[in-house]
């Protein structure tokens, strides 16, 4: 299949999952890592399909996403499958968003070149103006939740 094709398919199934997310893990950040990630992978001439497909499923599996937004890798792997992508690149992409995440504090030389180049994206977008929004609406979510488990749990008594 077009490649072009695959990654409109994936950006459309994304666009829809993570459109309304509140967390800061939003379409937004997706976008803005994307963007960043196809720039920084053209000047290391790295694997352009495998970024971008892994900057737009980076997130997808992310604890601090809903439950009802998250996926887990299992089926994120069935979602390329269902596309007719190849099962080397799949894994290629599932290896990457396992080990971007800030905690997982994989080595450098552990990561493939397209791993570096989503985790140096993702960091960009963490730092500066949009980076401290981000992570007050991550804050403000948290406190939301757990004001809402106290109070459901009081009620429940």
């Amino acid at each position: 299949m077009n490649n072009k094709f695959l990654i409109q398919q994936v950006e459309d199934f994304v666009y829809k999952r993570l459109y309304n997310e509140g967390s800061g893990h939003d379409w937004w950040h997706i976008d803005r890592v994307r963007r960043n990630a196809m720039y920084i992978g053209t000047k290391e001439n790295a694997n352009l399909f495998i970024i971008e497909l892994a900057a737009l499923l980076h997130d997808l599996i992310d604890d601090k996403l809903s439950e009802n937004i998250k996926l887990n890798v299992s089926q994120v792997e069935q979602l390329l499958l269902n596309l007719g992508i190849d099962q080397e690149i799949i894994q290629a992409i599932i290896r990457i968003i396992q080990v971007i995440s800030f905690r997982k504090k994989v080595p450098n030389n552990q990561l493939s070149l397209e791993a570096k180049v989503i985790q140096d994206a993702d960091r960009l977008d963490a730092i500066g103006a949009i980076g401290i929004a981000r992570h007050s609406s991550m804050l403000v979510l948290k406190e939301t939740l757990s004001i809402i488990r106290m109070w459901r749990k009081k009620l429940m008594q």
